[in-house]
């Protein structure tokens, strides 16, 4: 490994634009190393900037998966997780064995084998979403880290840009939204199938889960 990757000094990190409505790559950081304050901080404003940052090729074994995403604010229990664990998602014949505040995203059964249902998102895919919504205090973000890249496509992950969005929006409609709020229901997970333990409602009032502003 290279020294420039061994001391992460500000000065030789490269936060490169994609160009596209939201987006940016950081180069020339090890996240699994420690990383200086002042790398910290450039990287947060590229955050704040971009929406969306990638690192490529990164190495995060145990506990150092946390203290990259702690250098973005202080991390929490993804809200999902309770749903996995009260539901008995296993892998490998055991239910997850996860940190509380890391949320494991798999297709796999309790053997291993690829399936469509396996008590989280299985092989379903996710539809246009913000993570945590359903929450009373969403977090102001995800991070993600993939352990296992499908070699013939698929499993592709996009954002979008909220702030753009709502920027494009016509007058009139952002009158008509002013003041609104809507319910972020949290008895599905992202792929709109039922999380394990949830009864399934029967009218909108039943709806669990928290109305935030529109």
């Amino acid at each position: 490994m290279s020294a420039q990757l061994k001391s992460n000094a500000p000065e030789d990190v490269q936060v490169v634009p994609s160009g596209k409505a939201v987006g940016a790559e950081i180069r020339g950081v090890d996240l699994s190393r420690p990383v200086p304050e002042a790398t910290k901080a450039l990287m947060r404003k590229a955050w704040a900037d971009h929406g969306v940052l990638l690192w490529r090729d990164q190495k995060l074994p145990d506990i150092s998966f946390l203290e990259a995403a702690g250098i973005f604010g202080v991390t929490k229990e993804p809200a999902a997780r309770k749903y996995q664990v009260a539901g008995g998602y296993k892998i490998g014949g055991k239910i997850v064995p996860l940190h509380p505040h890391v949320s494991l995203i798999s297709n796999l059964s309790e053997e291993g084998l690829p399936v469509r249902d396996n008590g989280a998102l299985g092989s379903y895919e996710v539809v246009w979403h913000s993570d945590n919504s359903y929450v009373e205090v969403p977090p102001a973000g995800s991070m993600l880290y993939a352990v296992v890249i499908p070699v013939n496509g698929g499993g592709d992950t996009w954002f979008n840009n909220q702030y753009l969005a709502y920027e494009e929006l016509p007058d009139e409609l952002k009158r008509a939204i002013a003041g609104k709020s809507q319910i972020h229901d949290s008895s599905r997970n992202s792929a709109g199938v039922l999380r394990p333990t949830v009864k399934l409602p029967s009218k909108p009032e039943e709806v669990p889960g928290p109305a935030h502003p529109l």
